[in-house]
């Protein structure tokens, strides 16, 4: 199963428009729950940006600034 994750920079003003974001796809095993996704994802938040959205198998979840899953 692929899985994208998307962060976001923290700084809104940051120059160059393409340092604004970044992602990271990953192959995962099919059985993989989505709260260890989740955590895996926001572990490897790089310094300076704040999850923004993972999508699995078609479906996005959102993320605001603090980290919070928007419903």
């Amino acid at each position: 199963m692929k899985v994208k994750v998307t962060w976001i920079n923290n700084n809104p003003f940051v120059y160059n428009w393409q340092d604004m974001g970044c992602c990271s796809e990953a192959d995962i095993p099919e059985n993989m729950d989505y709260k260890t996704i989740e955590e895996f994802a926001k572990e490897a938040t790089p310094q300076g940006f704040h999850l923004r959205s993972i999508d699995v198998a078609g479906r996005v979840y959102q993320y605001d600034y603090n980290g919070n899953k928007i419903q």
